[in-house]
């Protein structure tokens, strides 16, 4: 679906679980545990009929609710009760409409608005700045547009860790759809993504022998549109797989999109 000119409004309900820890190798390490990680996130967007480089101006607020900060490495991840995570900001996106779909190139960050302790397993954010640029590719290859397909990359770099002599390596992560659209409002795909660290983490606290980390993931999608709200109602389920310096679980996305 295309986005439109205006106010819009999003939210995502997101639960995340695994029991399995993978080492350097991609082999299972074997560490008893889980991790469970629940969020919401609130997103509040403006499309606006200004224009540079021929694109749309678009920006954007997302505050997250909750329960951790899910530390993509092992299964230490605290569980303190539900509360306010780092706040995404994205003050610039450009967005180009196409013939039969859409391009975008933005700028978003990513700010230490969680509470944070070095010292506490339990932490909701997770103590450092992140900078994040976004390329997004969307599109229809025949004319009647019954099937789409889709690409975004996001490409994070990090500042220093609150209360440590850390910085976290850069991180790539790509997405990817391949959908069809059954009937008027009704449309199923499959998805996958990847998260791949491209740097080392820096500075005297980092673990030298840990290495880099990522994880693959493949899954189904179903969402319902609703043309007379400007939106769409979605469910997305993933299993990850490739694990390495990684958890490797089961994600589930409930998302709500529509125009203000």
């Amino acid at each position: 679906m295309r986005p439109k000119l205006g106010m819009s409004y999003a939210n995502r309900s997101v639960a995340y679980y695994a029991t399995t820890e993978r080492n350097r190798s991609g082999n299972d390490n074997g560490v008893n545990g889980e991790v469970t990680h629940l969020s919401n996130f609130t997103t509040a967007s403006w499309m606006s009929p200004w224009k540079l480089f021929g694109g749309n101006v678009v920006a954007g607020a997302t505050l997250p609710i909750q329960n951790s900060a899910q530390n993509p490495r092992t299964l230490d991840a605290g569980n303190d009760g539900i509360k306010i995570g780092d706040v995404y900001l994205q003050p610039l996106t450009l967005y180009w409409p196409l013939q039969r779909g859409f391009m975008s190139l933005g700028y978003g960050l990513w700010l230490p608005t969680g509470s944070f302790d070095a010292a506490d397993a339990n932490s909701i954010g997770k103590g450092f700045l992140s900078h994040e640029i976004s390329f997004g590719w969307t599109h229809s290859p025949f004319e009647n547009e019954d099937w789409h397909y889709s690409v975004l990359t996001r490409y994070s770099f990090h500042g220093s860790v609150d209360g440590l002599q850390l910085t976290p390596g850069d991180e790539v992560v790509l997405d990817w759809s391949l959908g069809k659209h059954v009937g008027e409002r009704w449309n199923f795909g499959a998805l996958g993504y990847g998260v791949f660290q491209t740097s080392r983490d820096s500075g005297s606290d980092a673990n030298r022998d840990l290495g880099y980390y990522g994880v693959g993931a493949l899954g189904f999608e179903g969402r319902y549109a609703m043309p007379d709200w400007g939106g769409y109602a979605s469910f997305r389920i993933f299993q990850e797989f490739q694990a390495y310096n990684h958890t490797e679980g089961q994600l589930a996305i409930l998302s709500l999109s529509f125009l203000l």
